[in-house]
Order: structure tokens, then C-alpha cells, then sequence
């Protein structure tokens, strides 16, 4: 067993004084400011069933930054949740300004709806116990997802594929689609293998796509039909980014841009 971490008194007293009215996440983050001592959310919740009796169903309200701590996302991918993907929330007024505020128990029927749809291999699992949501549920969806990163990893015969088609001078959108890899892992493994003298320099920079199949605005449309593939899984502009090998801002602007025109179309019809 490790050594127990006393209490100090101020800890104590803000512990009895937010219990009921803060969220976990919050009240560890401020015993972490107060003490020094980074107290895990179980060690938190065993002195509040000694101290106080336990878990308050007063506690329930989130904010989208709790959220995103929670599920190891940032918090405009939480708003796009909000937006976009079912996540119900409510508006409240704090210190002048109106932030998004969900309820715990719909957190948890969201997760449950959506699971399938989310990358769980960031999730905080004592957060997320925290407010409910099963332990072996957790575990297994952050294996699952984990499993389904690791598939952006490259074998040694991924690798000698790889070296075999940047020599043949394959786009990247080609390598990409060959070998069922997003565009910046295809990068990233590139320079990993010029840093490490497995595959020369070329003199003039890989394509990214054969010019003749580039649309609109740059993209081709196996990048358009992948960014709304994944925008309808609920995935973050920063994995879809990725994907297409595009950055943040410009895939926000091209989804903006598809999103009309399939609107147009289903008007007109």
C-alpha cells in the first residue's frame, strides 16, 4: 500500500463546501491548486464517503471543458458534439457569459447512443466512473479503440511496401488508399525513414495528388467523399485533417463548403 496523503484542513473545508455543487473534475483540479497533492478522483470520492456520505446527485452539471477532459478531446470538438452529434446541453450565465452546460446523465445516455461513433482510447477512466458510466465498458472501449490506432502503426513489411511505392513515385493520396493509412501517418513514416537513411531524398517533393484529379479548391474527390465519411462518425476536425492531409482550418472551411451544396442539392429535389 502507499502512504496515505494527509488532508489539510483548507482541503477539508473546500471538499464539504463544493461537494454536491461542483463537478469531480473541478473539485480534484482545485485540491490540486490548494495542496500541491495530485489526489486521484477515487481517493477524492473515498473522503467524501468517510467525510460527507458519499456521492451528491447535486452534482451534475459539466461544463464542455470538464467534458473534454473527460474524453480526452479539446473543447471545440465537444461544441461540435453539441452541434452536431446529439449532445444535449443547456446555456448558463457565468461571471457575463453564456457557456454550455450538460447534464451527467445525459453525458452518459450520449456516450452509450454514440459509442461506436467516438475514439475512446483517450478517455479519463476514474472521470468517467466518476459520473456513472460502467468500468468494464470503459476498458473495453479504450482497448478497442487503442487496437484501432495502433492499426496507423507500420510493420517492417508495411514499411518495405511503403519504400517500394514512394520509389515508384506513388502520390500520397494513392499510398494512402493502398495502404489504408491517413495522409500525415504516410508523411510522418516518410520522414521517419529519410531520418534514418532507409529511403533517399527526393529532388523534387512527392505528390500529394496526381494534378488531374484535383477539383475544386484543391481537393479531390476521394478527399471530399473521406472528410464527409468521417464528419458523419462524429470524428474532430483534427482527425479528419489528418486524414486528408489538409489543415484544421481549411478542412473546417471545405466541410462548411460540402454541407451547402448537398443542402442545394436536397432542395432542389
Amino acid at each position: 500500500m502507499g502512504i496515505q496523503k494527509h488532508w489539510s484542513t483548507e482541503e477539508e473545508c473546500y471538499l464539504e463546501s463544493s461537494w454536491g455543487n461542483t463537478n469531480i473534475v473541478k473539485i480534484q483540479k482545485t485540491l490540486y491548486n490548494i495542496s500541491g497533492i495530485k489526489r486521484s478522483i477515487s481517493a477524492i470520492k473515498e473522503k467524501a464517503n468517510r467525510q460527507l456520505g458519499g456521492f451528491s446527485k447535486n452534482m451534475v452539471d459539466l461544463k464542455t471543458s470538464d467534458v473534454a477532459d473527460m474524453l480526452g478531446k479539446d473543447v471545440s470538438t465537444i461544441r461540435y458534439y453539441i452541434r452536431n452529434n446529439g449532445l444535449k446541453a443547456r446555456k448558463k450565465k457565468l461571471q457575463g457569459k453564456y457557456i454550455n452546460i450538460i447534464k451527467a446523465d445525459d453525458l452518459l445516455d450520449w456516450i452509450y447512443t454514440v459509442s461506436d461513433l467516438i475514439n475512446g482510447s483517450s478517455w479519463d477512466y476514474l472521470a468517467l466512473r466518476s459520473i456513472g458510466l460502467d468500468g468494464d465498458f470503459i476498458n473495453s472501449k479504450r482497448k478497442k479503440d487503442a487496437d484501432f490506432n495502433a492499426s496507423n502503426s507500420f510493420t517492417h513489411i508495411e514499411n518495405q511496401r511503403l519504400i517500394r511505392l514512394y520509389n515508384d513515385r506513388c502520390t500520397y493520396e494513392e499510398i494512402s488508399r493502398i495502404m489504408h493509412k491517413s495522409f500525415n501517418a504516410i508523411r510522418r513514416q516518410l520522414s521517419f525513414l529519410q531520418d534514418n537513411g532507409r529511403i533517399e531524398l527526393s529532388k523534387n517533393k512527392l505528390k500529394i495528388t496526381n494534378r488531374n484529379s484535383i477539383g475544386e479548391y484543391g481537393w479531390t474527390k476521394w478527399q471530399d467523399e473521406k472528410l464527409l465519411e468521417m464528419d458523419r462518425l462524429g470524428c474532430s476536425l483534427k482527425e479528419i485533417a489528418d486524414a486528408v492531409g489538409k489543415n484544421v482550418n481549411t478542412t473546417k472551411s471545405r466541410r462548411r463548403r460540402l454541407k451547402i451544396q448537398e443542402q442545394n442539392i436536397k432542395n432542389v429535389s
